[in-house]
C-alpha cells in the first residue's frame, strides 16, 4: 500500500516519523511529510506546496492518507476531493501526542479500519473506529467481499445488508459454488427457487454470480450483487491485429456469455503473442493480467481442444486460446474457441471458493 503522511508540529513530527517507520517494516511504502522549517531535523520530507495541493495530489497517487495533528485539517484538506466510499482513498488521522488513531474516510472499501487499528498497535495508541458494524461486532458484506476479490455492483443495496443486518432482519444469501465456513449471524443460504421468491416479496438478499441480472427491475436496491472473478480469457490473433477486431471479438464473447466484464480474471495467450498492442491494451482496459505462456507448457494442458493445423504450423499448438484460458486458472469450458475477423478466443469458468471466518461474525 502506497501511504502519505504528513506533520504540523514538532511532536507530530516525530509520531508521523515512527508510523512511517513502523508501517515501512510492514512492507508499505510510505512517504512521510513536516513542515519547511522542521522537516529536514526529524528526516520528513520538506512541504513545499500548499497542503489542499498536496491533498490533492495524495488523493490522486495513494492509497491512503495519515495526518498527524488535528482531525479540522484532515478534513478541510479532503473535502474537495470526495468522489465516493468505492474510490476515495483510506483517510486517517492522529494526534500529535499520538494518543489516538482515527479511522476518517473509507473504513471498509479503502481499509481505513484496518490501516487504523495497525497503527495504533504499533504506536500503543487507542483506535478510533465509528463504523456501526464494526462497533456491534456484526458482518461487514463490503470488507467481506473485498476479501473474498468480489466486486460489489450496487453500493446502495451493500447500504441495505448492512441496516438489515444491524436491525436483526435475516438477509438471504445465494451462491451456487462451494462454500468454506459458518455463515455469519444474520445470513441465510438458500436455492435458486427461494432466492427468486425472496426477491420478489421485497426481502434483501446478497447474489454472488458473475451473471447478468436482468430481471431485478426496481429492486435492486433490496439484492446485492457480488461478482466473483472466475472467468479466464484466452486469445489469440493475426500479428498485429488492431485493437478494434480483439475489443469487437472480446464484447460479443461477454454478451453471449450474458456475463458482467468485472468477473474476468485474466487474458491470456503465448508467449509469441507477448508484445501484440491490441491484447495488451484490452487487458489494461479491462483491468487485468494479460499472462502468456510458451507453447511447451500450452501443450501440457489436459483436455480436448478444437485443432488447427494453420496454428500448429506458425506456433507449433494446434490450439492456443482455449489452452491459454484453462492454463491461467484450470476449471471448465464456457466457451470454446470462437474466430472474428482474425482473432480467436475462447472462456473458462474456474472454480472459486468463498470462506467465511470467525472474524466476518
Amino acid at each position: 500500500m502506497r501511504i502519505a503522511l504528513i506533520s504540523f508540529t514538532e511532536k507530530g513530527g516525530t509520531i508521523c516519523k515512527l508510523i512511517a517507520e513502523k508501517l515501512s517494516l510492514q512492507g508499505e511504502m510510505c512517504l512521510a511529510y513536516g513542515t519547511k522549517d522542521r522537516a529536514a531535523d526529524q528526516g520528513l520530507i520538506p512541504l513545499d506546496k500548499p497542503l489542499t495541493k498536496w491533498a490533492k495530489e495524495a488523493f490522486e497517487t495513494s492509497q491512503a492518507l495519515v495526518f498527524v495533528g488535528a482531525t479540522g485539517i484532515a478534513v478541510r484538506a479532503i473535502a474537495p476531493y470526495l468522489k465516493g466510499k468505492d474510490q476515495d482513498p483510506a483517510v486517517i488521522a492522529v494526534d500529535e501526542r499520538g494518543q489516538y488513531v482515527i479511522s476518517l474516510l473509507s473504513g471498509h472499501l479503502g481499509g481505513a479500519n484496518r490501516l487504523a487499528s495497525v497503527i495504533a498497535d504499533e504506536i500503543e495508541a487507542t483506535p478510533v473506529i465509528t463504523t456501526a458494524t464494526d462497533i456491534n461486532k456484526r458482518f461487514a458484506v463490503d470488507v467481506w467481499a473485498q476479501s473474498q476479490q468480489l466486486s460489489i455492483v450496487n453500493l446502495k443495496a451493500a447500504k441495505q445488508v448492512s441496516a438489515d443486518i444491524l436491525n436483526g432482519k435475516t438477509v438471504y444469501f445465494y451462491w451456487e459454488g462451494r462454500l468454506e465456513g459458518s455463515l455469519p449471524k444474520g445470513l441465510e443460504l438458500v436455492d435458486a427457487v427461494t432466492l427468486k421468491s425472496k426477491i420478489h416479496g421485497g426481502e434483501t438478499c446478497i447474489v454472488v454470480t458473475e451473471k447478468v441480472l436482468d430481471s431485478l427491475k426496481g429492486r435492486d436496491r433490496f439484492v446485492l450483487q457480488l461478482v466473483p472473478k472466475n472467468i479466464s480469457i484466452g486469445m489469440g490473433c493475426k500479428k498485429n491485429t488492431p485493437f478494434k477486431a480483439a475489443s469487437e471479438l472480446l464484447e460479443q464473447t461477454i454478451s453471449q456469455l450474458n456475463i458482467r466484464r468485472e468477473a474476468i480474471c485474466g487474458l491470456a495467450s503465448i508467449d509469441l503473442k507477448k508484445d501484440e498492442k491490441a491484447l495488451i491494451r484490452l487487458a489494461e482496459k479491462l483491468q487485468v493480467p494479460f499472462i502468456t505462456y510458451s507453447g511447451e507448457t500450452l501443450m501440457e494442458i489436459q483436455g480436448e481442444f478444437t485443432s488447427s493445423s494453420f496454428v500448429r504450423q506458425v506456433t507449433g499448438v494446434e490450439n492456443v486460446c482455449e489452452r491459454a484460458a484453462l492454463a491461467g486458472s484450470g476449471g471448465s469450458f464456457l466457451l470454446r474457441k470462437q474466430s472474428l475477423n482474425g482473432v480467436t478466443i475462447a472462456g473458462v469458468r474456474r472454480d472459486v471458493v468463498l470462506k467465511f471466518t470467525e472474524s466476518d461474525v
